[in-house]
């Protein structure tokens, strides 16, 4: 119940709407109650005195009654056409406005959740709650509460109307309810739990979509075609089987609950049939009765129908709620906002351990004084990206301080600190959008002479003017028809254009060729003497020029100084910049 008041509670506000959608239904309600009656009336009233007397004047008169009888049945027929649009259209309204606060306020909330959480989500997972879930919910919000409050004051109101014209007989209809019931609440039981399975499945083979579209040149590469076939094969066919066992369910429990509906109706049939012939219940009597039993039968055949809605929405919403219930990155942030920002940078015993456990980083004590470009070089996997995350606030230290013009970054509201920072990360996200909409991303309507500044800088202006439609090119998605060293000129300018005063920049040349790194090396220079730069970097080339170079391996930093003094020093920083000399020298041996 808790789960059905939470997804109910996003209807609140609409409850006008709601309400007058309830109103139709209730006279839907009433009007289709009011139709046997009237069958009954034509039944023992005209019918009935032709088939006894036959005169003249009474088939007239009946014949005139049947008239008035039709008129009435076209008035009220076009009355119940006008509610069922209005039902359909309000409770439409109302399902579709509550579904569009939940997508959004999914969508919200999936944009404020913190690194950590991203890290271990799946791409697949995230966008199956924000699509078939909310569908499920939509499914319950409409189609599923006209069912349920139509066919429940359906039931209720033929309840009352038949005990009226005969309670023996309503008693006799309602024998088999115990069991029915006993029946609809195993049969929710058995379901749920298959639902919430079938939603898991989506999931997994939405994700298994994402990664094969992101991941396509990959599995090109390497010739991988089938086997992702056959592993989705595998993912699709586990729908296929999960899907099947539910309808097999439901395959089952729907035809029963029918079979136990028609005994009721031949024991009505039976006894009603033996109180007309003593004259204790009239013909019409009889069939309108038996019209309200086939009426109730209607409800009670909707019942595995309405309970599968309900348990589908329930087993989504408990898969949203899952996402909206993760702490936010928002309830992190500090009070005070970064209106400026020097780009003093201070690292004071610092430790980074993540969430599973793993020590990213230990003991990290490191000050940089604005303006200063620091270089940061080490192995794979030592800790260069997840020390630079945290002067964001991607991840925050375990342990220490990690202090921004001498105030904790924690201290910072987190939107504030982000402007003052620009980052070129090592994988460049391009929108499928134009080069102009990407580039003035930072800050909407920017004007097209400080896009091209920013541009040049970058070193690809150039390109772009050869393009067919120059700024105004669109772009494939994720930037595909660009090479990787122009997607991350285009992620240079596009961080140069938030103008931050300090710029991060995870091996942002690593993608690129000798003479493109060093124009690109050239406009970093330029673009640094105002701020602080981070440079992450994996050959050594790219950080000569650095203020100071950060060596770093296994979570510690084991050397700093220029590039000369580390050169003496011959530890670490020495033995990495002799094994590069090496390669780039039986690369030219190779050429030649």
């Amino acid at each position: 119940m808790r789960t059905i008041s939470r997804i109910f509670s996003f209807a609140k506000k609409y409850w006008l709407l709601f309400a007058a959608s309830l109103l139709c239904m209730g006279l839907l309600v009433a009007i289709n109650i009011y139709w046997p009656s009237i069958q009954q009336r034509v039944i023992d009233d005209c019918l009935t005195d032709l088939a006894s007397s036959p005169t003249p004047d009474i088939i007239k008169a009946n014949l005139k009654e049947l008239q008035n009888f039709a008129i009435l049945l076209i008035g009220v027929f076009l009355f119940k056409a006008f509610c069922q649009f209005m039902q359909n259209y309000t409770i439409e309204m109302v399902s579709q406005l509550s579904v569009y606060d939940i997508r959004n306020k999914l969508f919200d909330h999936i944009q404020r959740l913190s690194f950590t959480y991203h890290d271990d989500a799946e791409a697949g997972q995230l966008i199956s709650r924000s699509t078939e879930d909310v569908e499920a919910l939509r499914q319950l919000f409409g189609p599923g509460v006209v069912n349920i409050v139509v066919n429940c004051g359906m039931a209720m109101a033929i309840l009352v109307k038949c005990i009226t014209m005969d309670w023996l007989l309503t008693l006799l209809g309602l024998s088999i309810m115990p069991i029915l019931g006993v029946v609809v609440f195993r049969y929710s039981h058995i379901i749920r739990p298959m639902y919430v399975k079938i939603q898991n499945q989506v999931g997994d083979m939405t994700s298994a979509i994402t990664q094969n579209i992101m991941g396509i040149r990959v599995i090109k590469a390497f010739v991988r075609e089938d086997d992702q076939i056959k592993k989705f094969n595998k993912l699709a066919w586990g729908l296929y089987d999960r899907v099947l066992a539910s309808t097999k369910v439901s395959a089952f429990y729907g035809p029963f609950m029918d079979f136990l509906a028609v005994l009721a109706t031949i024991l009505v049939l039976w006894v009603g049939g033996l109180h007309v012939i003593h004259g204790k219940l009239t013909i019409g009597g009889l069939i309108a009765f038996n019209t309200y039993l086939g009426m109730l039968i209607g409800p009670v055949r909707m019942m595995p129908f309405m309970v599968a809605v309900i348990q589908n929405a329930i087993a989504s919403a408990d898969r949203i709620f899952e996402v909206l219930m993760a702490h936010p990155e928002r309830l992190l942030d500090g009070k005070t906002p970064m209106k400026r920002c020097r780009g003093e940078v201070e690292f004071k015993n610092v430790t980074l351990t993540y969430h599973d456990g793993t020590v990213a980083l230990k003991d990290i004590n490191l000050k940089v004084e604005a303006g200063q470009m620091i270089g940061i070089i080490g192995p794979t996997g030592c800790g260069k990206t997840s020390l630079i995350n945290m002067i964001p606030r991607f991840y925050d230290a375990s342990k220490g301080q990690v202090l921004i013009d001498g105030q904790d970054v924690k201290s910072y509201v987190i939107d504030t600190l982000r402007r003052h920072i620009g980052i070129v990360s090592q994988e460049t996200f391009l929108f499928a959008d134009t080069i102009y909409a990407n580039l003035s991303y930072p800050r909407s309507m920017m004007p097209i002479e400080t896009v091209v500044e920013a541009a040049k800088a970058a070193n690809i202006h150039e390109h772009i003017m050869s393009l067919p439609e120059k700024y105004n090119t669109m772009l494939g998605e994720r930037g595909v028809n660009l090479s990787g060293g122009q997607k991350q000129r285009m992620a240079i300018a596009r961080a140069l254009l938030m103008d931050p005063a300090i710029l991060i920049l995870d091996d942002s040349t690593s993608a690129v060729d000798t003479h493109t790194e060093a124009l690109i090396q050239e406009a970093i220079n330029n673009a640094a003497k105002s701020r602080t730069t981070f440079m992450i970097a994996q050959r050594v080339s790219a950080i000569t020029g650095c203020d100071k170079i950060i060596v770093i391996d296994k979570g510690r930093i084991v050397e700093q100084g220029t590039h000369r003094e580390l050169l003496e020093k011959e530890g670490l920083y020495h033995r990495i910049y002799n094994s590069q000399l090496l390669e780039d020298s039986q690369k030219e041996n190779f050429v030649e």
